[in-house]
């Protein structure tokens, strides 16, 4: 039976040995235990902006399985991390398999725990993607205060 194009996708980014489902004797127990194989992931995010904790409640519904452990830097979780506060409100920063990252790789090591954006997280770690996300998450920071300001504005109106 040739394979479906989702089975070459799915296949591309999984181990040889994570997912057989071709033939008659499907192993769809084989993804499950792919999916079990993401590791938890510790983000932290600065609860005191409103960009921030829009994203974050967008990465909360997606994260079903809740492989992430959302901490709030301005809430009283602030202290369970090594580094200093005003560090962690100057970027994005998550934890994966005990390493601390930053920025670009922070988001995608917080995609790699979320199945719906495993396959971006997996991208990212292609050297080349993660510069052009960094790149990109640069530039960003140069424009959050502003966005942050809107946003802030946005969720200061009354509801009509």
């Amino acid at each position: 039976m040739p394979s479906s194009g989702v089975h070459q996708r799915w296949k591309m980014h999984a181990p040889d040995d994570a997912l057989d489902i071709q033939g008659e004797g499907a192993r769809y127990d084989r993804m499950d235990t792919y999916l079990s194989s993401m590791t938890e992931v510790i983000v932290w995010f600065d609860g005191g902006c409103p960009l921030c904790r829009r994203e974050i409640a967008v990465m909360r519904r997606l994260d079903k399985a809740g492989a992430i452990q959302f901490l709030d830097v301005a809430g009283p979780d602030e202290g369970s991390c090594p580094l200093d506060r005003a560090e962690l409100l100057a970027r994005f920063h998550a934890m994966e398999d005990g390493r601390i990252v930053s920025g670009a790789a922070a988001f995608a090591a917080m995609w790699r725990a979320i199945p719906a954006l495993r396959p971006l997280g997996l991208l990212a770690r292609n050297p080349f993607v993660l510069r052009v996300l960094e790149v990109s998450y640069r530039a960003f920071l140069r424009v959050r205060p502003r966005l942050q300001r809107w946003v802030g504005r946005l969720e200061a109106r009354p509801a009509a």
